[in-house]
Parts: C-alpha cells; structure tokens; sequence
C-alpha cells in the first residue's frame, strides 16, 4: 500500500500538523501505535490520521519500518 504524508497548517489555528493519508485499514491501530512507539499526539479524522507536530521524517522511517507499507511518499 502507498502511504502519503503531508504537513499542513490549514484549519489548524497556525498549529503544524502532519497528516497520514493512505492508510487501507486499522486507523486507530495506526494512531495508537504512533503514540506509544514515537512519543507524539495522533488522533483518526475520517479517512487520516493526524500526528501533532512536523514528523514527516520520523513518521516516514517509522512507517517504512512497518509490514504492510510497501511506499512512503513525502508530500
């Protein structure tokens, strides 16, 4: 599966937040999972998972490290 992750601010009140988009199945296993491994705020929004803060880095090599990812894509 192709996983994208994209920063933004938008809707955001000026805060920067990264977003996971692309994920097939197991939101909530994804955000949860990025919590407890990374440190970071994760939360599901619909069809995304939305990270607190710029981790475009640390989530890529942290998703890379996943079964099941196949691509990471920085957008």
């Amino acid at each position: 599966a192709k996983v994208v992750l994209r920063r933004t601010r938008k809707g955001r009140g000026g805060r920067t937040v990264t977003l996971i988009q692309g994920v097939e199945s197991g939101h909530e296993q994804v955000a949860k999972r990025a919590k407890k491994q990374l440190g970071v705020g994760a939360r599901v929004e619909g069809e995304d998972v939305v990270v607190q803060g710029d981790q475009v880095e640390r989530l890529a090599a942290w998703l890379e490290s996943l079964d099941g990812i196949r691509k990471v894509v920085r957008g």
